[in-house]
């Protein structure tokens, strides 16, 4: 795990009272989730499906990369970028301007799967009533919003189970930019919950459900570099296969329904 320190050092009151509530709710939820023990990764999955508050779930793990960490990725990052160019065709529906990590050397591909496996998915899959082995990446990719491009991503869900972003750059060095979720609940008579812009610091991970509509919203200033990551449940030993995906690592599928469209395949924010 990256070096320790408080999550609360730089943030707002607010911002403070916010993670803290998300803190308690989760631990409510692991109660909740993991009320009755299932054998089957099939089944667990099922369980998450059903669970009535899986589209308020969203939470910030903090520095899962150090900022070490965030500099030898960025380093190989813009390598690739100059080398070869960044691609923009892989999501048909919403596509952003990104690189895949099966582009990058054998020993990055393993540190960022090995180091996400262990500081995302073992960490957030036991709180929601996964077990190790249980979850695995669809896709991993390096995405890069900036006022002289591609500056945001509309409203969407992914066609996952979980969705994530880490933060690889500074927030110092690009204004706006942020994810933006849109919480809701599966029963008609709950109170609506508010939409939320999550601002993360530079190695942070927000994670939520991908069935909870988020976007990327805009970067009017400067350069914001993400990783994001698809994850799902595996199947016979590999990730399992989300609508649209296809042998060239080109995912069509997976942002799969917009707020100002009908539902179609293609991002998290």
């Amino acid at each position: 795990m990256a070096d320790s320190f408080d999550l609360f050092g730089d943030t707002s009151p607010d911002d403070q009272a916010l993670l803290a509530s998300r803190s308690q709710s989760l631990g409510q939820a692991r109660q909740a989730i993991l009320a009755k023990p299932i054998r089957s990764a099939e089944e667990r999955r099922r369980r998450y499906v059903n669970w009535e508050g899986r589209k308020t779930n969203w939470t910030v793990l903090p520095a899962v990369w150090s900022s070490a960490e965030c500099d030898h990725i960025l380093e190989a990052i813009q390598d690739i970028a100059d080398r070869e160019g960044w691609e923009s065709d892989r999501h048909s529906a919403f596509p952003t301007t990104d690189l895949p990590l099966t582009r990058f050397p054998e020993a990055l591909q393993e540190f960022v799967r090995s180091s996400l496996t262990e500081r995302v998915l073992h960490t957030s899959g036991s709180t929601l009533g996964f077990e190790h082995g249980d979850l695995a990446f669809v896709d991993l990719f390096f995405v890069r919003y900036e006022a002289s491009g591609q500056r945001m991503l509309s409203p969407h869900t992914d066609g996952c189970l979980l969705s994530f972003n880490v933060l690889l750059n500074s927030p110092n060095e690009f204004e706006g930019g942020g994810t933006t979720v849109f919480p809701s609940t599966a029963s008609t008579s709950d109170a609506v919950p508010q939409p939320q812009t999550i601002h993360i610091r530079r190695g942070d991970c927000l994670l939520h459900d991908s069935k909870i509509m988020h976007s990327g919203n805009e970067v009017t200033h400067g350069q914001r570099i993400i990783c994001v990551g698809f994850v799902d449940t595996q199947r016979d030993g590999h990730a399992r296969k989300v609508p649209g995906q296809t042998h060239s690592g080109r995912m069509s599928g997976m942002l799969e329904h917009s707020s100002s469209s009908p539902a179609r395949p293609g991002t998290t924010g």
